[in-house]
């Protein structure tokens, strides 16, 4: 169970998301504040699903995410999901920054789990890693590499 400050912060950073005409088809907490072991220091992990995010072509509405989400609470950390499920933006700490786009073809073995729309979004990125639970991951250096060269990494 979250605590009360943190959906409080979560409401109304989706207020104010909301208020800049982006529709937002649901919000995800993910990380330590819903595994339960956030401390004073957490940030909030926070997942924002909308078909406004589906074939970006500029980075407005991510950053205008970060923008509302520092006016709203600093340990906000929106990560933008398309609604077209397997598709996600990242930045580096170096500023590089793109989309991530796995394609069904790509589900299968290991990544056969991402096909539940409740477990893909069970994301994290710690330490520069996308992962899941189970040690399911994405290679950071090859995601990277494609992200600086194209702009996208498809992986199919």
């Amino acid at each position: 169970m979250l605590e009360q400050s943190v959906l409080t912060s979560v409401h109304n950073f989706l207020a104010a998301v909301k208020a800049h005409h982006i529709v937002v088809e649901r919000v995800v907490v993910f990380g330590s504040q819903a595994a339960g072991l956030a401390n004073d220091w957490s940030d909030i992990d926070l997942l924002v699903v909308s078909p406004q995010f589906d074939d970006m072509c500029d980075r407005s509405h991510i950053n205008l995410l970060w923008r509302l989400a520092a006016r709203v609470d600093s340990r906000i950390e929106p990560i933008a999901c398309g609604s077209r499920q397997w598709r996600f933006a990242v930045t580096f700490a170096d500023g590089v920054s793109g989309k991530v786009k796995i394609l069904p073809t790509h589900l299968s073995g290991v990544f056969e789990k991402l096909r539940d729309p409740g477990f893909f979004k069970e994301l994290r990125f710690t330490d520069g890693f996308v992962s899941w639970p189970g040690d399911i991951d994405i290679a950071p250096d090859a995601m990277y590499r494609e992200i600086k060269s194209k702009g996208t990494w498809v992986l199919e």
